[in-house]
């Protein structure tokens, strides 16, 4: 994917969100949010750096918005770099697929019947969104604990 971080240069003094944690006296790190291994590993770290007392790890998990903020938002903002289509282009679905096969973590059939039930799982969620009745208006303030 070539380069696959963008730069915080344009909203903030530091290149990125990782080096914020200095400020805050703990470790920032990097990784790519499309890996799902190396988030994986780097998450793992984190959790045993603090297990071990020694405090919380930012995690800056970088990947690319491929939609705009808001329906009809123009993302005027991107450049025409052709980052978007490079990163487009990579799956982190497929990534993992590639990384579990080649490490015998999962067959391709295993792999294929996990893809099918997920599949089945989102299509029953929506199936079962769209015969809900719509929530009652006050609905909007439950589990709400503000003033």
């Amino acid at each position: 994917m070539g380069t696959w971080y963008l730069h915080e240069w344009y909203s903030s003094a530091s290149n990125t969100i990782a080096e914020r944690a200095a400020a805050y006296n703990m470790p920032g790190v990097r990784v790519n949010g499309k890996d799902l291994m190396a988030v994986y590993h780097t998450a793992g770290e984190a959790i045993d750096r603090a297990r071990k007392g020694k405090g919380p790890t930012l995690i800056e998990c970088v990947t690319y918005r491929q939609h705009g903020h808001f329906e009809g938002d123009e993302q005027k903002y991107k450049s025409p770099s052709g980052e978007e289509k490079e990163w487009a282009d990579v799956d982190p679905l497929d990534v993992f697929r590639t990384y579990a096969i080649e490490n015998g973590m999962l067959t391709e059939e295993e792999l294929d019947k996990l893809r099918e039930e997920s599949k089945k799982d989102v299509k029953e969620a929506v199936e079962f969104a769209k015969d809900s009745p719509e929530p009652d208006a006050e609905a909007l303030y439950e589990d709400v604990y503000a003033d």
